[in-house]
């Protein structure tokens, strides 16, 4: 890769991160100071995307999914560390 395609690749990967944490902190940010706790916020935003998920793929799992125990550890882990990167974002100062 050239050194201007370095640049490029770096600089959209910085803009794509701080693009992402704005839109997730800001809407943590508002609820928060509306009384609704992070914790409560992320539920409510797991909840609302595994039913839209289940709804709109329900067909798909059913014919392409095959349950590995490893995949439960897998889901739980990733879930824990996308809930604590939540809470950090929201709560840091």
């Amino acid at each position: 890769m050239t050194p201007v395609k370095q640049k490029i690749v770096a600089t959209s990967g910085i803009l794509t991160t701080a693009l992402v944490w704005g839109l997730m902190w800001y809407p943590f940010r508002s609820l928060n100071a509306q009384g609704v706790s992070v914790p409560m916020a992320s539920l409510a935003t797991y909840l609302v995307t595994i039913a839209a998920g289940l709804t709109l793929f329900f067909k798909l799992y059913r014919r392409q999914f095959h349950f590995e125990p490893v995949l439960l550890l897998l889901t739980l882990l990733f879930g824990w560390c996308n809930f604590s990167y939540t809470m950090a974002v929201a709560e840091g100062r």
